[in-house]
């Protein structure tokens, strides 16, 4: 039978590893073993393993080679693994034992390169969890599923079974944290590979605390999200998952920027041009935050690449003008409308230059 190395990412654990490693040896009725994870000799999950090893020789210390966070030691744990899959758990528990033996199977019926535990799938359920987390999550992983067409109804889960052979033609890119799952799937998406689903229950974790950060990770898992939509589509269409993204984050920079104009300009009745410049100021901060969630950056500096943004956004800020002042002068429209149809001009203009010019159009 082919084997499975259980990778279980730990920091300071010792509240829950004991009982989590005996709840998989239970369990798990496939041939495997467990691969613990850990940064440092100081985190406390480390004598409480070398405590279990005494009695279970099948339980390996594994050190992370990479540097702390849960992405490093999960990374670590999939290059080091020697059996024929190698499964990523948590060692919380809130990812059920006995689900393991349904992965394993699932790959081996469907010979599948990765198998998901999926939370939403027929079957599934998630109980506990912080809302939004969860709003998120299951809101990416049900529109990959029905508008992507990914084969799984949670791509975004760290519970996944992977066959090894499929993870040594990868490399890993993710910088973050658990995003890396969702990395897998969407590379072994766009590279035809066999992805297959099997459902779960999450529970949330009863003791320790979670190396989960939603806002940290956020703009990697939006880069993976965006990835899954085109990484099969041609031509110009594989820019439209992105253009929706700038298009909503567009959305709210034009709301403060024609919130400030209609305060300068109406309300404090100050001259139309310089009140459009001054809010067109506003709008260029908030702009500029926001694509850095959604473009993927070229590797500069931040410093160079927002100069840039400023650039482009000056350019655009005469686009602005130009259309508002022949709109104005020339046509009599209304300056709110005008405003409008100038924002508009300039934002086709700066989602061009982002993608194009300042940060980076390859999908990879």
């Amino acid at each position: 039978m082919n084997s499975v190395n259980i990778i279980i990412p730990v920091y300071n654990e010792a509240e829950n590893i004991r009982r989590a490693v005996l709840g998989i040896e239970a369990a798990a009725t496939m041939p495997h073993n467990i691969m613990i994870v850990y940064d440092g000799e100081e985190d406390d999950t480390v004598p409480v393993v070398k405590e279990m090893q005494k009695t279970a020789p099948g339980i390996e210390l594994v050190k992370n080679k990479y540097g702390k966070g849960p992405l490093n030691a999960i990374k670590t744990g999939l290059e080091a693994a020697n059996g024929t899959y190698a499964l990523v758990t948590m060692a919380d528990l809130s990812d059920p034992p006995e689900v393991m033996n349904a992965l394993y199977e699932k790959a081996e019926a469907e010979n599948a390169d990765i198998v998901c535990a999926s939370r939403y799938m027929k079957g599934g359920k998630q109980s506990g969890g912080p809302f939004f987390k969860s709003l998120l999550s299951r809101i990416a992983g049900l529109s990959l599923r029905y508008a992507a067409k990914l084969p799984t109804h949670d791509a975004t889960n760290s519970f996944k079974l992977y066959r090894v052979s499929f993870l040594k033609t990868q490399t890993i890119e993710s910088s973050g944290g658990f995003e890396l799952g969702l990395e897998l799937v969407a590379k072994a998406f766009a590279g035809g590979y066999k992805i297959a689903e099997t459902p779960t229950t999450w529970t949330e974790r009863e003791a320790g605390k979670s190396n989960f950060r939603l806002l940290k990770w956020l703009k990697n898992y939006i880069h993976w999200y965006i990835y899954i939509f085109t990484a099969r589509k041609k031509g110009i269409m594989r820019y439209a998952p992105r253009f929706v993204f700038y298009a909503a984050a567009g959305g709210v920079c034009a709301l403060i920027n024609w919130s400030f104009f209609y305060i300068l300009h109406y309300l404090a009745h100050i001259n139309y041009l310089p009140a459009a410049a001054v809010s067109f100021c506003f709008s260029t901060t908030a702009n500029y935050a926001l694509s850095s969630l959604i473009f993927k950056s070229k590797g500069r500096r931040k410093l160079a690449e927002y100069v840039l943004v400023l650039l482009a956004s000056a350019a655009a800020l005469s686009i602005d003008l130009g259309v508002m002042y022949a709109l104005i002068e020339r046509l009599d429209f209304s300056p709110m409308a005008a405003k409008i149809l100038g924002t508009g001009s300039a934002f086709l203009f700066n989602y061009s230059a982002r993608q194009f010019f300042i940060f980076s159009p390859e999908e990879k």
